[in-house]
């Protein structure tokens, strides 16, 4: 989803629960959040890999015609970690 519609989709939500915002964010603001959730995201990702006995998880499902790959790690403490999502070709791709 392209950054220009955030702030059309999080009107939209608000409107659903009768709620307006004072101030939305600007595209720039909502493409900083997303290097930054990239940052954070590949930072928690080193910090859990490091752990001995890590196991990959994986699962495909369909959904009106589209397959959806899900991928997941846990640890020797049953940390499980989703580590992301990604719509398939098929479960082999």
């Amino acid at each position: 989803m392209s950054t220009e519609y955030y702030s059309a989709v999080i009107e939209t939500v608000l409107k659903l629960v009768n709620k307006k915002a004072n101030k939305l964010p600007s595209v720039s603001t909502i493409q900083n959040w997303s290097l930054e959730r990239g940052l954070l995201a590949r930072k928690q990702i080193a910090e859990t890999s490091s752990s001995e006995n890590t196991t990959l998880h994986s699962e495909e499902t369909s959904k009106y015609g589209n397959k959806w790959g899900s991928f997941a790690s846990s640890d020797q403490h049953g940390y499980y970690l989703l580590l992301g999502m990604r719509d398939m070709a098929t479960k082999s791709a």
